[in-house]
C-alpha cells in the first residue's frame, strides 16, 4: 500500500470515528443545564464574559457562583467563549461537549495505531468510545467538560511525546501544551508527566531506556517541559487555594456521605464495590445513573470490599505483567489507573460519578484492543467462514451502543427526567430525590417538588440543601393547607442544624413571616423581623433583609418603622428597583405623595419588567383617579 492510500484510509478511519460521536451524542444538542450546570455556569456571572478570561488564571472563585473554589482557567475559558457564542443558551455549550468527544475519539484512534493496533481494530475501538453510554453523562453534563479536556489534552501531550520519541519536530511543544490543557481543564493533569515516563519505558529502544547511564538527557528535553509545567501549576495552586493537592490521611471517620469527613478506611473499602461494578458497566453498560447507587462500607472485615480489590489487583497485574513485551496493554492500564486514582484516594461528597470514567474507559480500550491484536495477532489467517460472524457482532455491539447513549441523551431535555432515571436506578438516593424537587420546584411545580425535596430529607436528614429547597417550596404553596407551620418546623431544624448561613436565618424568617400572616400574631412578626435582621451578624448586607424587616414591620402596622428599613438599605449602598416599589407604597401610605410618586417613576424607569414594580405600578394605576 503506498503512503498516499495510507494516509487516506487513516483520514477515512478518523473520520467514522467522528461521524459515530456525533451521531450518537446529536441528540445531546436539545438538553438544557442540568445539576452542577446551574451553578457553574447559567448562574454564574463570571463566565458570562470574555474580558474575565485573564482573572480565570488569578482567582479561582469565578469557579461557580456558590461559595467553592476551584483552579480550572482553561475549562473557564471555554465556558466564557461559549457563553459568547451562543447568548448565554446551553446549544452552544452541548455543541462544544459533542465535538470535543470527537475529537477525543479521533486521538484516540491515533494513540492506538501508533501503538501497533491494526487499522480495522483501531478503528472498531475508537469508535466503541464514540458511541459509549457510559461518556453519555460526560458529554451532556457541561459541568463535566473537564473529563473531556483532561483526556483531550493527555492524549495530546502523549502523542507529541511519541513524535519527539520518533525524532520528528514539534513533538516536545505539543507535549508541552497537551499538558497545559489538562492541568488548565482539572487537577488530575498533574499525572501526565507519570504517563508520559511510562510512555518512554515502554515505546523506547532497550538500549535507550531511561535508566541507562548518560541517557537522562533526551528524557529531559522530552519531558522536562511538562513536568516543569506541573511543578509551577502546582506552585499556582498552593498560593491561590493554600494548598497544592488535596488533604487525604487527617480525616475524622464522621458522616461518610459528606467528603471532608469520610476517612480513608472507607473510602477505600467502598471503592472495592464500586469500581468492580464501574469495570463491568464498561464491558455491558446497564444501570447507568448520573447519581450510581453506593453501599457504603466502613467495616475491614466485610468481605465485598476485600473479594473486589483482589479482582482489581488480579485484573491489574494481568494488564501489565508482560511490560514492555506488550506495550499498549501495559500503557492501558497505567492510563486507567493514573485518571481514576486521584478521586479513588481522595474522598469527594460524590464517591463515583459516570463523567469520571470518561478517561478510563479509554484506557480499558486500550487494553481490549492490545488484546485482541495479540490475539489476532497468533492466528497465521482467519478462517473466511468466521469474519462475516465477527464483522456482524461487532457492528451489532456498536449499533446498541450507539442507540443506547442517544436515548440517554434525551433525558437531558429535561432535568427532571434525568433524576427519575436515577430514581427508577435506586430509590433510595436522596441526591436523585433533592434533584427532581429542586427541578420540578424550577419550573413551578412547588407541590412536586415538595414531595420530592420531602423524600430527600426524610432518606437524608443532615442534607441541608435538600431542606433549604424544601422550605423554599412549602413557602410557595397555599397557606391555608397548613404548609406555614411545616415550613416552620423545617426551618427550626435547619438553623439549628447550621446557624451561622444568612440564607438559612433568612429562609426562618421568611418561614415566621407566613406562619404570622396565618395566625395574626404580632409576637411571631417581631421575631421574624428580628431574625430577618440577625442575617447581617452571620453574613454580609443585603437588600432582601431589609425588604424583608421592612415587610414584617409593616404587617405589625408601622409604615414608619418599615419606611426606616428601606433606607437603612438604601443608606448601605442597597438600592434597587423593587425596594424602591415598596417605598414608595410606605410613603405614599405616611402622606408623602410627591416622593412615593417619584420613586415609583424611579422605579419603573430603571426596571420596567420587574415583577414588584409591575405589582406596584398596576396597583396605582388601578387606584389613580380617572
Amino acid at each position: 500500500m503506498t503512503a498516499v492510500a495510507a494516509s487516506r484510509r487513516e483520514l477515512t478511519a478518523a473520520a467514522v470515528v467522528a461521524l459515530a460521536a456525533l451521531i450518537a451524542f446529536a441528540p445531546a444538542l436539545a438538553g438544557v443545564f442540568v445539576y452542577d450546570d446551574i451553578h457553574s455556569i447559567a448562574a454564574n456571572p463570571g463566565v458570562h464574559s470574555l474580558a474575565n478570561v485573564p482573572r480565570f488564571f488569578v482567582d479561582p472563585t469565578l469557579f461557580s457562583c456558590n461559595s467553592g473554589a476551584m483552579y480550572r482557567p482553561v475549562l473557564l475559558a471555554t465556558f466564557a467563549f461559549d457563553w459568547w457564542r451562543g447568548g448565554g443558551g446551553p446549544l452552544q455549550f452541548k455543541l462544544t461537549n459533542v465535538l470535543l468527544h470527537a475529537a477525543a475519539a479521533v486521538l484516540l484512534l491515533r494513540l492506538l495505531r501508533a501503538g501497533g493496533v491494526r487499522p480495522a481494530l483501531a478503528a472498531w475501538a475508537a469508535a466503541l468510545f464514540a458511541v459509549h453510554p457510559l461518556a453519555s453523562e460526560t458529554v451532556n453534563l457541561v459541568s463535566a467538560r473537564s473529563e473531556q479536556l483532561l483526556l483531550v489534552g493527555a492524549l495530546v501531550a502523549l502523542l507529541g511525546h511519541g513524535a519527539a520519541l520518533a525524532g520528528r519536530r514539534g513533538g516536545t511543544v505539543a507535549t508541552l501544551l497537551g499538558c497545559a490543557l489538562a492541568c488548565g481543564s482539572k487537577e488530575t493533569g498533574v499525572v501526565v508527566p507519570a504517563l508520559l515516563l511510562v510512555q518512554e519505558w515502554l515505546r523506547g529502544d532497550p538500549a535507550t531506556a531511561p535508566w541507562r547511564a548518560g541517557r537522562w538527557r533526551g528524557v529531559a528535553r522530552r519531558i522536562g517541559p511538562a513536568l516543569l509545567l506541573v511543578v509551577c501549576y502546582l506552585g499556582v495552586r498552593r498560593l491561590l487555594l493554600g494548598m497544592a493537592t488535596a488533604n487525604v490521611f487527617d480525616r475524622s471517620a464522621g458522616d461518610p456521605l459528606v467528603g471532608a469527613t469520610r476517612d480513608l478506611t472507607t473510602q477505600l473499602l467502598t471503592m472495592g464495590v464500586l469500581l468492580p461494578r464501574a469495570c463491568a458497566q464498561a464491558i455491558v453498560p446497564l444501570g447507568l445513573s448520573i447519581d450510581p447507587p453506593v453501599p457504603w462500607q466502613r467495616t475491614p472485615w466485610a468481605l465485598w470490599p476485600w473479594l473486589g480489590w483482589a479482582a482489581l489487583a488480579a485484573a491489574t497485574w494481568l494488564g501489565v505483567r508482560r511490560g514492555r513485551a506488550q506495550p499498549l496493554r501495559t500503557f492501558g492500564t497505567a492510563l486507567a489507573w493514573a485518571i481514576a486514582l486521584p478521586w479513588i484516594v481522595i474522598p469527594l461528597n460524590v464517591p463515583l460519578a459516570e463523567h469520571r470514567l470518561y478517561g478510563v474507559l479509554a484506557g480499558l480500550l486500550c487494553v481490549a484492543a492490545a488484546v485482541a491484536e495479540a490475539a489476532l495477532a497468533r492466528v497465521a489467517s482467519t478462517p473466511a467462514r468466521w469474519r462475516r460472524p465477527a464483522l456482524v457482532a461487532a457492528g451489532a455491539v456498536a449499533a446498541a451502543f450507539l442507540l443506547r447513549s442517544a436515548w440517554r441523551c434525551l433525558d437531558y431535555r429535561d432535568e427532571a427526567a434525568v433524576w427519575r432515571a436515577a430514581i427508577a436506578v435506586d430509590d433510595g438516593s436522596f441526591r436523585a430525590h433533592w434533584g427532581l424537587g429542586a427541578a420540578l420546584l424550577q419550573r413551578g411545580d412547588a407541590a412536586g417538588g415538595a414531595a420530592a425535596l420531602e423524600r430527600a430529607c426524610t432518606l437524608n436528614p443532615t442534607f441541608r440543601a435538600a431542606r433549604a429547597s424544601w422550605i423554599e417550596a412549602m413557602l410557595r404553596l397555599p397557606s391555608g393547607d397548613g404548609w406555614p407551620a411545616r415550613a416552620l418546623a423545617a426551618a427550626t431544624e435547619l438553623v439549628r442544624q447550621k446557624d451561622d448561613d444568612p440564607y438559612y436565618r433568612l429562609l426562618h424568617a421568611r418561614a415566621l413571616l407566613q406562619m404570622a400572616a396565618v395566625t395574626g400574631d404580632p409576637a411571631t412578626l417581631r421575631a421574624a423581623e428580628a431574625r430577618a435582621l440577625s442575617c447581617h451578624e452571620v453574613g454580609e448586607r443585603k437588600a432582601t433583609v431589609y425588604r424583608l424587616a421592612a415587610e414584617c414591620r409593616r404587617r405589625l402596622g408601622d409604615p414608619a418603622g418599615a419606611l426606616q428599613h428601606l433606607d437603612d438599605s438604601i443608606a448601605a449602598g442597597l438600592d434597587q428597583p423593587a425596594l424602591r416599589a415598596e417605598r414608595s407604597e410606605l410613603l405614599r401610605a405616611l402622606d408623602r405623595v410627591a416622593e412615593a410618586d417619584r420613586d415609583l417613576r424611579r422605579a419603573w424607569q430603571q426596571a420596567p419588567l420587574d415583577p414588584t414594580v409591575q405589582a406596584v405600578w398596576a396597583h396605582r394605576t388601578a387606584a389613580a383617579p380617572r
